[in-house]
């Protein structure tokens, strides 16, 4: 007897996989790996991190080095507030060319 699966009427011997409808590239892990792998800057353009939590203010600083190949991270930033640091910048981080 077939069964009627999301709109789709399969019988007992029908492959399941030919009706799959393909995934969409935006949900793909290697178009997301791309995306976060995709940062990179110079010394003297600035890095903006938005706060990832409510009420959390967006923090910034200027590059002063790059650690990472091909202008990636990690960076040393001295922020707005005077202190220097190491960053790894998430995702919630946007590079601002200078």
């Amino acid at each position: 007897m077939p069964r009627n699966v999301s709109g789709i009427i399969f019988g007992p011997n029908e492959d399941r996989a030919k009706n799959r409808r393909p995934r969409h590239p935006l949900f793909s892990s290697a178009v997301r790996r791309t995306n976060l792998e995709g940062m990179n800057a110079t010394a003297g353009d600035r890095l903006l991190m938005h706060g990832n939590t409510v009420g959390e203010k967006e923090r910034g600083g200027v590059i002063i080095e790059v650690h990472g190949t091909e202008g990636g991270p990690p960076y040393i930033v001295r922020f707005d507030d005077g202190h220097t640091g190491l960053v790894f910048p998430g995702p919630d981080a946007v590079v601002v060319p200078q």
